[in-house]
């Protein structure tokens, strides 16, 4: 569970399981925002990838669903964004699962989201200082 203590909730992070550890190098995923609401990170990251903007990425994920953001609640994506998201694995996904990738991928700079609408933008402006990523 995330601590809320005062106004920022903070989201846990924790070391991945030896399964999560197989997980992340047989997918190549440097990381996932796991079930149990904490960050998890890839202690064997692909070479090039920022693990700090994972993190970071993952944390926002756990606010969004911790915060149990909806469809409607989210800005709607733009037309570009549509299009990269179904040339990849979350084309097929839910609106709500694309839109908060996005808004995630937004937060930590991630060049796959493609540039934020003014919507979006006014979201992440509305959100970024209500959370940080916690300690191991």
């Amino acid at each position: 569970m995330c601590d809320v203590g005062g106004k920022q909730m903070v989201i846990p992070r924790r070391k991945p399981s030896a399964s999560e550890i197989n997980f992340f190098n047989k997918q190549q995923i440097p990381g996932y925002a796991a079930e149990d609401n904490h960050v998890v990170v890839s202690p064997n990251p692909q070479t090039g990838v920022n693990i700090d903007a994972v993190a970071n990425n993952e944390a926002m994920r756990v606010y969004l669903r911790n915060k149990k953001f909806t469809e409607g609640d989210l800005p709607p994506l733009t037309e570009t964004q549509v299009l990269n998201l179904k040339n990849n694995s979350y084309g097929a996904a839910p609106m709500l699962d694309r839109k908060s990738t996005t808004i995630a991928r937004l937060f930590s700079g991630d060049p796959s989201a493609g540039t934020a609408s003014p919507l979006q933008q006014n979201f992440l402006n509305q959100h970024k200082d209500n959370f940080r990523l916690g300690e191991y």
